[in-house]
């Protein structure tokens, strides 16, 4: 039979254990919002799923600039001078992307900003349409969550 969360709370030298069975159901979000998971730990959280998003919201913005690249190398052929720079957009944008994505853990606030320069350079250049949804949705919010995760976390008043 396990052991219950009281168990595990007392084996524990009276600290919170960091995910409890009886947290579950309320899940890790509400446990953030509440304050119940503060300090370092919250913060690497919010990190770490900066990272993430920001990771598959940059391979879709490469998936983007490869299609971008494809279509003004096309309408180069045409007229030469007229897509040289949106064929340079669709490679630095996504490698910029990128960049933000993996920077945020380490600099959160240059990561963040990063990711949001890029989300909004989609923005002016896509439009907002249903093939730009994905890519300037999933930036944005790891730049939103990249710049939350780099608060410096609240020291708790005891009474």
């Amino acid at each position: 039979m396990r052991e219950s969360c009281e168990g595990h709370r007392k084996a524990s030298a009276g600290e919170e254990p960091f995910l409890c069975r009886r947290d579950f159901p309320q899940g890790l979000f509400f446990r953030l919002a509440a304050g119940k998971l503060g300090g370092q730990e919250g913060n690497e959280i919010v990190r770490v799923g900066a990272l993430v998003v920001g990771l598959i919201g940059g391979l879709a913005s490469v998936a983007y600039g490869l299609l971008g690249y494809g279509l003004a190398s096309l309408a180069e052929s045409g007229y030469p001078a007229s897509a040289t720079g949106v064929k340079l957009l669709s490679v630095v944008v996504p490698i910029t992307a990128l960049v933000g994505a993996g920077m945020v853990l380490e600099r959160p606030i240059l990561g963040g900003l990063l990711m949001g320069t890029t989300a909004t350079v989609f923005l002016w250049l896509l439009g907002c349409n249903a093939l730009s949804f994905l890519p300037i949705v999933l930036l944005g919010s790891g730049a939103l969550l990249g710049l939350l995760g780099a608060r410096e976390p609240r020291k708790r008043q005891g009474k």
